[in-house]
């Protein structure tokens, strides 16, 4: 992975990685001051997240081996979310204590997240499971909400793996990207003069 070392002048790119991994899913907290990302490897026992400190050029490990991927810094920069890979459960870790807990879903797979404005809720889709549908999960106390049934929305399959991208709008309205490429289909006659 590259990244520019100095914003301001322009500056050259720069490795954050000194070896060639598979980097993936870079998030930046609201400070813009450490890129946190996953590093995926061939089986579940090898990813991990590792920080970038983009005054001091460090990098750190977030429980190096365990099996945590797919990182997102919370809006107010307080928490990240990712997802262990190893039993599909969703992690928090507090950037305050320094420390993971792990929330209490039913889901067991989860889709795109992405943080409420307040930091208080973490939205997910469960587009690839029996009950599909948008969901939302309180961080506080892990009370788990249906937001939306998607049993009968066709959902785009994106190409960064089986399921598709979903977030949200201004006022957490949940957006998904819709496909429609084999359901409308157009036919135009030409009248040449």
């Amino acid at each position: 992975m590259e990244i520019v070392s100095d914003f301001e002048d322009g500056g050259s790119p720069q490795a954050v990685t000194p070896e060639e991994v598979r980097e993936t899913d870079p998030t930046w907290p609201p400070d813009g001051n450490t890129l946190a990302f996953g590093h995926r490897g061939l089986t579940a026992e090898d990813a991990f997240i590792e920080l970038f400190n983009l005054k001091t050029h460090q990098l750190s490990h977030l429980l190096r081996g365990d099996k945590i991927l797919a990182p997102r810094w919370s809006l107010d920069g307080r928490y990240i979310i990712a997802n262990s890979a190893g039993n599909n459960k969703l992690m928090l870790y507090d950037v305050k204590t320094e420390k993971w807990r792990q929330l209490n879903t039913t889901p067991d797979f989860f889709g795109y997240l992405a943080w409420s404005q307040d930091s208080a809720y973490v939205y997910f889709d469960t587009v690839l499971k029996g009950d599909n549908g948008y969901f939302r999960l309180r961080v506080s106390d892990s009370k788990l909400e249906k937001v939306a049934d998607l049993k009968k929305v066709r959902q785009f399959r994106g190409q960064f793996g089986p399921g598709s991208w979903t977030g949200l709008a201004p006022g957490e309205i949940p957006l998904f990207p819709r496909d429609i490429s084999t359901q409308e289909i157009y036919a135009f006659d030409l009248q040449l003069p």
